[in-house]
């Protein structure tokens, strides 16, 4: 991720996880962190995870898309 590293509490985290536990649902961003570390915790899940696939949708939509090259 180019510029400054992403910095999240550990309150936040948790929430995430749980908020976005469930790969068949789509997921709802309030903002890019949330996003990235959506995308973090989801890669590997397939072309079937929709948590992963509302991230990545979330973060080109930011402008944001350059750092999100996979």
């Amino acid at each position: 991720m180019a510029g400054s590293p992403m910095t999240i509490t550990l309150a936040d985290a948790e929430m995430w996880r749980h908020f976005h536990r469930n790969c068949w649902q789509d997921g709802a961003f309030r903002s890019l962190e949330q996003a990235q570390f959506v995308t973090n915790v989801h890669s590997g899940h397939g072309p079937g995870c929709l948590q992963y696939l509302s991230a990545s949708a979330y973060i080109i939509g930011s402008g944001d898309g350059a750092d999100h090259a996979e």
